[in-house]
C-alpha cells in the first residue's frame, strides 16, 4: 500500500525545536504572483524527478529576506 501524504513542521524557530508531523497546515502567500512561483517550482521539482535529476529535497523561500521555507519531497517508499 502506498503510503499518504504527509505534513511535517517546526513549533518555533529555535535549535531545540523538534520536527513534528502536522495534521492539517495551511499555506498562505502575499501575492497571486508568489503563489505562481511557488507552483512553477513544484512543477520544476516534479519534473527533475521524473528526469531522475533531483535530490532527495527541495526547499522554496518566498523572498531572500525570509528564513520561513517550504520543503517539499518524496516519501520514501
Amino acid at each position: 500500500m502506498t503510503p499518504a501524504s504527509k505534513l511535517y513542521g517546526y513549533r518555533d524557530r529555535s535549535d531545540e525545536a523538534e520536527l513534528m508531523e502536522l495534521v492539517q497546515a495551511s499555506l498562505c502567500f502575499r501575492s497571486v504572483k508568489e503563489l505562481r512561483e511557488f507552483g512553477r517550482f513544484v512543477l520544476a521539482y516534479a519534473n527533475e524527478i521524473d528526469k531522475e535529476k533531483a535530490g532527495d529535497h527541495e526547499d522554496f523561500f518566498a523572498d531572500e529576506y525570509d528564513d520561513r521555507m517550504i520543503t517539499v519531497s518524496l516519501i520514501d517508499s
